[in-house]
């Protein structure tokens, strides 16, 4: 999306970029480019979401567009940006001091409130959440709508002796028998390699 909010597909063809136009979308929605926070791809269409709550979506083809539908977010999280994920999910990092909130919208999508968040990844039908103090959690995204813990938890600072643990990036890599989680600080890039256990004690992952 550029200062014009002019949406362009950026592919790689062949060993050489191609460009496409999607859509002009400040002049389809009347806004401007602050009054787009969030963007995200899911199954293949394009979600947008402005800072009035409406989400729109483009498919990748470029043949539709329209509005989904709003989303019922409290006015104050709207000055933030979002991290989108499912459909039109969107997670909003809140203050350290404010509390953990989900706000349940139409079709099973969610609006969560997450204290201290810096850096969200979605990954298949996980969200990898990284936090200020250094802290990561990885939820699968069902138990995340029913509150439910965690499926792994760990923080930085267990691993390092830097005064600076504020996650910036996170990123993701699937191997054949492990996945490794990259994390970013300001100063730093930390691997994490999470493996399944009955393949470690069976002698059947690689060193």
């Amino acid at each position: 999306m550029d200062a014009n909010n002019v949406l362009r597909r950026l592919k790689v063809e062949k060993c050489k970029w191609n460009f496409k136009v999607m859509t002009d979308f400040g002049d389809m929605y009347k806004c401007n480019r602050y009054f787009i926070c969030g963007m995200h791809i899911h199954r293949r269409e394009i979600y947008i979401l402005l800072r009035n709550g409406d989400v729109c979506y483009i498919d990748l083809n470029g043949w539709k567009t329209g509005k989904v539908c709003k989303l019922d977010i409290p006015s104050h999280y709207l000055i933030t940006n979002p991290y989108m994920f499912g459909t039109y999910s969107a997670i909003y990092a809140v203050f350290p001091e404010e509390q953990f909130q989900i706000y349940f919208q139409e079709e099973e999508q969610i609006v969560v409130a997450c204290p201290g968040l810096t850096r969200a990844l979605e990954h298949g039908h996980m969200l990898l959440l990284g936090y200020e103090d250094g802290k990561i959690e990885i939820f699968r995204t069902a138990n995340l709508r029913k509150r439910l813990p965690p499926e792994i938890q760990f923080n930085l600072q267990s691993y390092s002796e830097s005064l600076t643990t504020k996650i910036i990036a996170l990123d993701i890599h699937e191997d054949k028998n492990c996945n490794r989680v990259f994390a970013a600080t300001e100063s730093s890039v930390y691997e994490f390699i999470i493996c399944d256990n009955w393949r470690i004690n069976n002698n059947d992952a690689e060193p």
